[in-house]
């Protein structure tokens, strides 16, 4: 059984709830924040929400695939509808709902979208949510929920922070050519402007705009937004996919490629959001955004899709007044691959660098502690134009952000797979590391690994050129081999 709680700095002491205290809880809220459901803290700071999510062992709950509400019938195991009556007389009524309704008992075996291989992935069909009417102290039923021995996990609502810091709209600027520039795009559109087979993901914020920006016309294949456009994801995206050489607004890096937008969560939880995206067919997921601690669902959502061949990418985190592990991007799952954790680069009188005061690598050895030790690659982050996330049509100025960084690797990547559609996570990642451009401040480590920039700022061209010709020496000196 994992065991834990899932808001981190959070002390958590078991009290019983009474309709004063509840009166007296506080909202938590803070900048960029976004989670599954609201937080509420008391004088304590003992943390109080109306979601708690968990999973099953084993299969308990009999359920058609497609339906999303429980009820007691579909429960297979007397000890568990006990232990749900029990929490319904301590905190109230509360609804049963699967996370993944598509998913069902025994869904183990995929198609490997990279290699055509059959292949065992994770079963996300026991992960479950209880939703109360009341607000309810997370650390007790979490604790009530993991003494079940049927349970695997326990966790409160997913926190996450967008890593995005957008300022006043600019007009057009050579010097937000730079980002470009540094990563040698145009020699890499001369191999190739990416192919619209190849499909960028993008598990994010959206809304406050009814229609989609019109630098994205024609460019999204699939969405689950339901008309609620704009916001933080329109950012990111617009990195990837903007409509390029229509001479309007912004260039994108991927060009030709297309787009997939759904929501972290909102009608749906964060593991529901991330197996759509797949099976709607995005060869690459971009997140641009952080969270302090491993949510197991969040973990076991991710595996699964790299276990069917999809590059992960995101973002390593801002402002940070010492270095911290993040995720998404600290996931490390070994031979099956990893999410690609991107910092972000900036030019400093005309000299690329790392940002400082921005995150970076707790830890120093990415081959023993690649969690402690994981951030990747840099890539561009500042003084970038952006597309507009209040307004379908113009731009707005992010001064410095990694998740403008985490797209810049994300399009890099389609750009790749555009050449070679059968790269796996980890020949993308080592043709990655073997065509970085060792810049910055920082020196590197005898495995050219630093703590700030990973193995370095990306180069779109010369990964384009190994994908492209298989084997060479690049400008670096490494031999690129497919």
């Amino acid at each position: 059984m994992k065991t834990g709680l899932k808001i981190r700095t959070i002390l958590f002491v078991a009290i019983l709830i009474s309709s004063s205290l509840l009166g007296q809880l506080k909202e938590i809220t803070a900048p960029n924040m976004i989670s599954e459901a609201n937080i509420y803290e008391d004088a304590n700071e003992n943390v109080y929400s109306t979601l708690v999510t968990f999973k099953f062992n084993k299969k308990m709950i009999d359920i058609e695939r497609g339906e999303g509400v429980i009820n007691a019938n579909g429960i297979l195991f007397s000890n568990f509808k006990q232990l749900l009556n029990s929490l319904r007389e301590k905190y109230g009524e509360f609804s049963i709902t699967k996370s993944v309704p598509n998913a069902s008992w025994g869904d183990t075996l995929a198609t490997n979208k990279r290699t055509n291989e059959i292949v065992r992935v994770n079963d996300l069909s026991q992960i479950y949510r209880l939703e109360f009417e009341n607000k309810v102290p997370i650390d007790e039923v979490v604790k009530i929920l993991e003494s079940s021995e049927n349970i695997e996990y326990a966790e409160g609502p997913i926190i996450a922070y967008l890593t995005t810091s957008p300022n006043d709209p600019y007009y057009q600027d050579e010097d937000y050519r730079w980002s470009f520039d540094v990563i040698n795009a145009e020699q890499a559109w001369d191999i190739t402007t990416g192919s619209p087979l190849i499909g960028v993901g993008f598990s994010d914020s959206y809304g406050g705009v009814a229609q989609l920006h019109s630098e994205l016309t024609g460019k999204v294949v699939w969405d689950n937004l339901d008309g609620n456009y704009g916001g933080h994801g329109i950012i990111t995206a617009g990195v990837v996919g903007a409509l390029t050489n229509n001479n309007s607004d912004i260039a994108s890096l991927g060009w030709n490629v297309n787009l997939l937008l759904n929501r972290l969560w909102g009608w749906s939880s964060a593991p529901d959001a991330i197996t759509q995206l797949v099976n709607a067919g995005a060869d690459i997921i971009n997140f641009s955004w952080i969270t302090s601690y491993n949510y197991y669902q969040l973990e076991d959502a991710i595996e699964w899709a790299l276990q069917q061949g999809r590059i992960c990418v995101a973002s390593a985190g801002n402002d940070a007044t010492q270095p911290t592990v993040y995720y998404p991007a600290a996931y490390n799952f070994g031979a099956t691959g990893q999410v690609i954790a991107v910092s972000a680069t900036y030019l400093n009188s005309g000299t690329e660098e790392f940002l400082d005061g921005f995150n970076y690598s707790p830890g120093t050895d990415p081959i023993s502690n690649p969690t402690s030790a994981f951030i990747d690659f840099g890539a561009p982050g500042a003084y970038y134009r952006a597309l507009s996330d209040v307004s379908a049509t113009g731009t707005v100025h992010i001064w410095a952000a990694t998740s403008v960084s985490a797209p810049f690797v994300s399009a890099t990547v389609a750009l790749m797979l555009s050449v070679n559609s059968t790269l796996t996570p980890t020949d993308v990642y080592e043709i990655l590391q073997r065509t970085s451009d060792k810049i910055g401040q920082y020196s590197y480590d005898a495995n050219g690994w630093n703590r700030y920039l990973g193995y370095g700022r990306i180069d779109c061209r010369e990964c384009s050129k190994c994908c492209k010709w298989g084997s060479f020496k690049t400008s670096r000196g490494n031999y690129c081999v497919v």
